[in-house]
């Protein structure tokens, strides 16, 4: 038998019964209007002194529109007469609604109900048919005369449906047919295994499919309005203008967008589209030619290359169309291939456009001066590690003919030496084989102040920093003065400084990280620091340290790890939703939200030890998989074959690997069970919701609290808790 989720009762000290629904019913729990009356009928209630049928299932359908929330009206007709007249929104139907008194007799006043049909300015249809329906309901056993319409408008009709415009440029010939190839291979490619050919309109190879390139936020295709329909009346006698023509119906994929008054591209691409049996199908798909450049600065002594990835079916950046755009510029010399083809790579797989020194000139030398050769091709400004070469130099004393990047010869005669170079106390300098050798004594950036070399361990950023950036490593203290914006990857070997605010990235500090501002991270930013973390505020974040992590201001749903404090303080100095396992405990003004949101505290525990307990966990799982693989296949192979023996020493070889795991996890484990001295400690409020944990002991807070410390007794093995002032320990339920 169903459960019933809802009852009729007597409302208290008043004679109104009531219908109420409990919290949590289902959709198929709702009661029906004919429900209500059996049931009233069984509680003997009269019918006579019941809302109309409609008039409750307005209020169910009401109901059903929070579902699972708990409801309750009352179900008895108030006893007062009431007359009422609605109008819809459109202004096209007026509807009457009439109550009796409950007194005898069931009175109307008619005098009332023609006030307010007369002062409404409704044109209604039949004055006396409305009439006569008025005193049919007086005369009847009727209590109420419900939804009754007194009048309707004539509705406006809509026009044809309106002309797709082209406001593109499609492209024709032997030109469509040569993109249309990159465009297929690449699509196929691309698609492969997702959907047949068949599924995906319009096809890429198709003969009749139309193609054109786009930028994006482009209108690519315009709706022209067609002739309005015609003009309707409304209640009042008013005219409603005909509706304007419908927008055809344009199938498209998810790089373009429906809109009023056509189709727009959300990117830069080719454009396909093409009619098939009457419906219009349209894709954006990527496209872009690789770009590449060569700048060569006055005096011919360098070639900067500027390139960016293709995409889609573009042309490929590859090391041969840069060696073309080189020959086109006259750009000669050796160039060092493999380092152009290791550049080509990285630009791909960034998908970032960045510029390189391809080629470099050499400069004269007169007899007596210095031939110097930088390590790097970027000279100063780049990142060397301690003991790392910077440059080397030695002295021509015969001298030496320059040559620029175009092969031209460049005489040395009447060229002035350049000057040694000078270094300070954070470079080394050695002789080796004839040269003279400048290493690096500490690592960070490369600095040239005239003509000193010296290594800086501090490097200021004067800007934001984003997807486009290369990944920002620098071996010492960083210090950023700007924002990490979506895709950075920020990483410093000593104390990183934000002076802004953090998207979705990863920055990391192998030792301390100060944010000034906060991180909204999407559940996918992270900052992860050696020692500690300080910041603003956090929001969806995931803060890992191996020291304090301390909030200025509040965390909202954030994932945060560490093997020491978390500290929330400041305005408003809430720490709601999300999780903390903090091996020291917490220290905060407000835990969990009144709105019982689920909140997470795990204490008193190396954290980091559990860590390392399920990576070793999921090593044994992976050794123990190729095990089996191994046993399966030496049990087909015979005795003689030759591989056998090989395959008998990778399991050996594995064996031992699984024995050191399973003894690497005991130990951990027994670390793990290790108790630290901690607390969790809130000097405002603890809302209910709140879940604490320590040693798999479990405690939630299902009342408010406010002024407690938790903390894990040893003796009970429970979280028990205690206000702040007293010390006065105090149980609650736990697991």
């Amino acid at each position: 038998m169903q459960k019933k989720y809802w009852r009729i009762g007597l409302k208290q000290n008043t004679s109104e019964w009531i219908i109420s629904g409990e919290e949590g019913i289902p959709l198929d729990g709702y009661p029906s209007a004919e429900e209500i009356y059996a049931e009233a009928a069984a509680k003997k209630i009269p019918e006579k002194s019941l809302s109309a049928p409609a008039v409750l299932s307005k209020k169910l359908e009401k109901a059903r529109l929070s579902p699972g929330e708990a409801f309750s009206f009352p179900i008895t007709r108030d006893p007062s007469f009431d007359v009422r007249l609605s109008v819809s929104n459109d202004k096209l139907t007026a509807k009457l609604y009439i109550r009796k008194a409950q007194q005898t007799p069931h009175s109307l006043d008619l005098k009332l109900i023609s006030t307010v049909l007369n002062t409404s300015k409704i044109k209604f249809a039949d004055a006396d048919m409305l009439k006569a329906k008025i005193y049919e309901f007086r005369d009847s056993d009727k209590m109420e005369l419900v939804d009754y319409v007194v009048a309707e408008g004539i509705p406006p009709t809509g026009g044809g449906e309106n002309e797709i415009c082209e406001r593109v440029k499609w492209l024709e010939g032997e030109e469509r047919l040569f993109y249309q190839k990159r465009i297929v291979v690449w699509d196929e490619k691309e698609n492969a295994g997702k959907k047949s050919a068949g599924e995906i309109l319009p096809p890429a190879f198709s003969p009749d499919v139309k193609i054109a390139f786009v930028v994006k936020d482009d209108l690519v295709l315009e709706f022209l309005p067609a002739k309005s329909g015609s003009p309707g009346r409304d209640i009042y006698g008013a005219e409603i203008p005909g509706l304007p023509g419908r927008n055809p119906l344009v199938h498209i994929d998810e790089n373009l967008s429906h809109e009023k008054d056509g189709v727009r591209a959300k990117k830069h691409g080719a454009l396909l589209l093409e009619t098939i049996n009457g419906s219009v199908y349209a894709r954006l798909l990527p496209y872009c030619d690789a770009f590449v450049e060569i700048q060569i600065p006055p005096g011919n002594m360098e070639a900067v290359l500027t390139a960016a990835p293709e995409a889609g079916g573009g042309e490929p950046l590859s090391v041969e169309l840069v060696m073309n755009e080189m020959r086109k510029k006259g750009v000669g010399g050796d160039i060092d291939k493999e380092n152009l083809a290791f550049f080509v790579r990285t630009v791909r797989n960034s998908g970032h456009e960045s510029r390189m020194v391809i080629a470099k000139g050499r400069r004269p030398v007169p007899p007596g001066g210095p031939v110097i050769e930088w390590a790097s091709p970027k000279h100063a400004g780049h990142i060397v590690l301690k003991g790392e070469k910077i440059l080397s130099y030695r002295i021509s004393e015969s001298g030496q003919e320059g040559v620029d990047i175009m092969g031209h010869p460049i005489p040395f005669q009447n060229v002035p030496p350049e000057p040694l170079p000078q270094h300070d106390s954070s470079v080394e300098r050695r002789e080796e084989g004839g040269w003279i050798c400048f290493f690096a004594l500490i690592s960070g950036e490369v600095v040239k102040k005239g003509v000193t070399v010296s290594v800086s361990d501090k490097k200021e950023i004067n800007r934001n920093l984003t997807s486009e950036d290369e990944s920002e490593n620098f071996p010492g203290v960083l210090v950023v003065n700007g924002d990490i914006k979506q895709g950075a990857n920020v990483k410093a070997s000593g104390l990183l400084t934000v002076n802004g605010n953090i998207g979705v990235a990863i920055v990391t500090g192998e030792d301390s990280v100060i944010v000034k501002g906060g991180m909204k991270g999407a559940n996918l930013g992270t900052i992860w620091a050696k020692n500690s973390i300080d910041i603003s505020f956090a929001e969806n974040a995931c803060l890992l340290a191996g020291g304090d992590i301390r909030v200025e201001k509040y965390c909202f749903q954030c994932k945060i790890k560490t093997n020491s404090r978390l500290a929330v303080k400041g305005s408003p100095g809430i720490f709601l939703g999300g999780s903390v396992h903090a091996r020291d405990g917490i220290e905060v003004p407000e835990l969990g939200s009144p709105k019982r949101l689920r909140t997470m505290v795990s204490f008193g525990q190396d954290y980091i030890v559990a860590d390392q307990i399920e990576r070793t966990e999921r090593d044994f799982k992976e050794i123990k998989a190729s095990l089996e693989e191994i046993d399966a296949r030496l049990k087909k192979l015979p005795s003689s074959d030759e591989n056998i023996q090989k395959i008998r020493k990778k399991k050996f070889d594995l064996l031992k690997q699984r024995d050191r795991a399973m003894l690497k996890i005991f130990t951990l484990r027994e670390v793990f069970e290790q108790h630290f001295p901690s607390q969790v400690k809130v000097t405002g409020t603890v809302w209910p919701g709140v879940l604490l944990e320590s040693h798999g002991r479990y405690f939630e807070v299902h009342e408010k609290l406010s002024g407690v410390v938790f903390i894990f007794d040893q003796a009970s093995g429970r979280i028990v808790y205690s206000p702040i002032d007293t010390g006065e320990s105090l149980h609650l339920e736990n697991t």
